[in-house]
């Protein structure tokens, strides 16, 4: 009976052993994954952020373009809005005087 007793001691104190070791994996295994967890996020912000860079890159570089095509436009108009009014100038403030007038 002694034996028995002294087998069920040991067997509980092998159970407490075992315990705490798995406890202690556990643990281990939570610091491994969290820090994991931190450097995908890392990785995929990094990532981000270079895809964010590159898409402002990108959308600067139309947007400079756009302006350039518009003020392209802008100066055309304008020309052509110079050369009708140095072509009719006088034919216009002939028509306005005749309106006032009639």
């Amino acid at each position: 009976m002694k034996d028995m007793i002294k087998k069920i001691v040991e067997m509980d104190y092998e159970a407490q052993k075992l315990y705490e070791q798995n406890l202690s994996e556990k643990d281990n295994l939570e610091k491994v994954i969290e820090k994991e967890k931190k450097e995908i996020i890392e990785k995929h912000l990094e990532e981000a952020k270079k895809i964010v860079a590159d898409k402002e890159a990108e959308l600067k570089k139309e947007a400079e373009s756009d302006w350039k095509r518009n003020e392209e436009s802008r100066a055309k108009s304008l020309e052509k809005l110079q050369k009708d009014y140095e072509e009719n100038c006088d034919k216009w403030v002939d028509a306005i005087v005749e309106r006032v007038l009639s």
